[in-house]
């Protein structure tokens, strides 16, 4: 069944995921660090923040594979944008909960959001 055929229940199903997954993603980042613990290895937070963004990037296209708009390469780089300025603003709330603010946090957002845009536009090429 086409993605425009899909019931409207469907789409907002996605649409929940998606929006809930964003939510997760904002509280987690801005709970104070001594909640979390230490990461179990050095850079181990790079690492969760690439697996967020990726996360984030990958089911923001999923929702939209059932809209009639449907996805193209310019929607996928339009939200790729979206999220890496998303990031941006993120590492910068951080700083108000008592985290601290960084860069390189930052360019693993943003490494996440354009490895899962590369996977998204490689695999709307094979279908």
């Amino acid at each position: 069944m086409s993605a425009i055929g899909r019931p409207p229940f469907h789409n907002k199903a996605r649409t929940t995921i998606w929006c809930g997954y964003w939510i997760v993603i904002f509280v987690l980042t801005h709970r104070p660090l001594g909640d979390i613990g230490k990461p179990p290895f050095p850079g181990a937070d790079k690492v969760v923040h690439f697996v967020l963004y990726f996360g984030l990037t990958w089911l923001g296209a999923w929702r939209r594979r059932t809209s009639p708009a449907g996805y193209n390469p310019a929607s996928v780089l339009v939200w790729a944008g979206i999220y890496v300025v998303y990031g941006g603003i993120d590492e910068w709330l951080q700083s108000y909960v008592g985290r601290t603010m960084s860069l390189f946090d930052w360019f693993a957002d943003v490494a996440g959001v354009a490895a899962a845009s590369v996977v998204i536009l490689l695999s709307k090429k094979r279908k």
